[in-house]
């Protein structure tokens, strides 16, 4: 398995998995099942550590494909930035994942809020984990987009 291999392997598992937990979470949420919603902040930090290895394998990724005769250095670049914006925001979502975790145990004042302002920011991680997986989507399939989006 080369690091590409690999890099997407860890990518589909961490887009399925933030997928799977949003929904979790937006369901504990409206619940309001207090063994739900900690199992769902667990999962949210287990999310976050995913991000870390699936971010550390896209530097080995990035190495490899450019050693590749066509290297698209435009759309590696914008991937890159993309992947970057994303994984600090979901490592970002872990840490407030933490807090709330921390909140439900010590200041039962302030569950309600950092437990909305965690969900929210999943979901909007989730949406910048999709953009980035597209941009890495167009490195190796840009003749999709040259094809299906022509316009005559």
């Amino acid at each position: 398995m080369d690091p590409v291999q690999l890099h997407l392997m860890l990518n589909k598992i961490l887009l399925f998995g933030i997928v799977f937990v949003i929904l979790f979470f937006i369901i504990s949420y409206y619940l309001k099942n207090n063994l739900m919603l900690n199992i769902s902040l667990i999962m949210v930090i287990m999310i976050a550590l995913w991000a870390i290895a699936t971010h550390q394998s896209g530097e080995v990724a990035e190495e490899f494909v450019k050693t590749l005769p066509v290297y698209p250095e435009k759309l590696v670049q914008d991937h890159v930035i993309a992947a970057d914006v994303a994984f600090i925001f979901i490592v970002v979502v872990g840490v407030f994942a933490i807090l709330c975790l921390l909140a439900r145990r010590y200041h039962k004042e302030l569950v309600h809020f950092i437990t909305t302002i965690t969900l929210v920011l999943l979901i909007i991680g989730g949406l910048l984990l999709a953009r980035a997986a597209y941009m890495g989507f167009k490195i190796h399939n840009p003749e999709f987009f040259q094809s299906f989006f022509i316009i005559r």
